[in-house]
């Protein structure tokens, strides 16, 4: 089943790539920042998939203000 799950978001991935790539040829930063939010999308989904904790941004500040003001986490 996790094999399944990685190809279906490999191959959504590509279906993605495929679809945008003639609007991003001329456009050097726009391809950058396209290629940049693919690949989170597919890290944060394979670690998802394979039910690996990473803990967020978020979560480590939010446990951060918490601790300087004293309160438990």
């Amino acid at each position: 089943m996790i094999v399944f799950q990685l190809l279906l978001l490999a191959g959504v991935a590509f279906l993605i790539y495929i679809s945008q790539s003639k609007k991003l040829k001329g456009d050097k930063k726009m391809s950058i920042l396209f290629f940049t939010i693919l690949s989170i999308g597919l890290f944060y989904g394979t670690t998802y998939i394979l039910q690996i904790e990473i803990p967020s941004l978020a979560n480590k500040m939010t446990s951060i203000v918490k601790s300087l003001q004293g309160m438990k986490t």
